[in-house]
C-alpha cells in the first residue's frame, strides 16, 4: 500500500494557475496539543491512501482507501485524475487532467433521507436545492457493488452565461455517501463512463470487519 498523508498532499505538483486553490482546499486544522499518551490521540475525520493492483484482465488499477472512523470504503479511481483529499469535512474531490470536469465524494453524508432508509422524494430536494437554478433533468436508480442507490441529473447556472450539469448519487450504506460528477452542460456524456466504473466498484464495509473478505472486489467489478 502506498499511503500519502494529507499533510504532505498538497505539496503535489499542480498548475501554477490554481496552486492557491487547491492548497486552500487541503488546509488541515491546526495540530492539537500533545497528548499524554497514544491512546488518547483521536484518529483523523478521514484517512486517505492508494494501492495498485493488477489483475490480469485489467491491467493496473489504482485503488483508493478512504477510512471513516466507523467505515472502510475501497474503490477504483479514474485512471489520470488528480486527488484532492479534504479530511476536515469528510470528502474527496477528483478533478479531470484538464480540470473540465469533478467529481466529489462525500463520506459519512449521515442524511435522514439517506440512512436508514432511502427516501427519494427528499433526496430529489436534496439535489435540486444544492445548485443554482436547478432543473431536474433525469431521475434513475444507481448501483454500487453492493447497494442500489439513486441518482439525479440536475441542470443549473452557476452564472447566465455558463450551463453546467451534474449527476448526484446517493448510496445508502455505511453512514451515506454521495458522489457528485459536475461539467459543463455540453461535455456531461463524456464523463458518465468514468463516473459509473467509480460508482460500481464501491465497497463498504465497517471496519470491524477489516482483514475478511470482502463482498466485492474492486478489481472484479471493474471487469465485469
Amino acid at each position: 500500500m502506498n499511503a500519502f498523508p494529507l499533510s504532505r498532499f498538497h505539496t503535489r505538483n499542480v498548475l501554477p494557475l490554481l496552486a492557491s486553490v487547491v492548497c486552500c482546499c487541503l488546509q488541515l486544522p491546526p495540530l492539537a496539543a500533545p497528548a499524554a499518551t497514544a491512546e488518547a490521540i483521536p484518529k483523523p475525520a478521514l484517512e486517505i491512501s492508494t494501492r495498485v493492483e493488477r489483475p490480469p484482465e485489467t491491467g493496473e488499477l489504482l485503488c483508493c482507501d478512504a477510512r471513516t472512523p466507523q467505515h472502510h470504503h475501497t474503490f477504483i479511481l479514474p485512471a489520470t485524475w488528480r486527488i484532492e483529499p479534504d479530511a476536515a469535512r469528510q470528502r474527496l474531490v477528483l478533478r479531470a487532467p484538464d480540470y473540465s470536469a469533478n467529481i466529489e465524494i462525500r463520506f459519512a453524508a449521515s442524511s435522514p433521507a439517506l440512512v436508514p432508509q432511502m427516501k427519494p422524494e427528499a433526496l430529489r430536494k436534496q439535489a435540486l436545492d444544492r445548485f443554482v437554478g436547478a432543473v431536474l433533468v433525469e431521475e434513475s436508480a444507481c448501483y454500487s457493488s453492493q447497494v442500489e442507490g439513486r441518482a439525479f441529473d440536475v441542470e443549473w447556472s452557476p452564472i447566465a452565461a455558463i450551463r453546467n450539469e451534474s449527476r448526484l448519487a446517493f448510496l445508502p450504506a455505511g453512514d451515506g455517501i454521495e458522489l457528485c460528477l459536475t461539467t459543463a452542460r455540453e461535455r456531461f456524456k463524456d464523463f458518465l463512463g468514468e463516473f459509473g466504473a467509480l460508482l460500481t466498484s464501491f465497497d463498504i464495509r465497517h471496519r470491524s470487519d477489516d482483514g475478511r473478505p470482502s463482498a466485492a472486489s474492486p478489481a472484479l467489478v471493474q471487469g465485469r
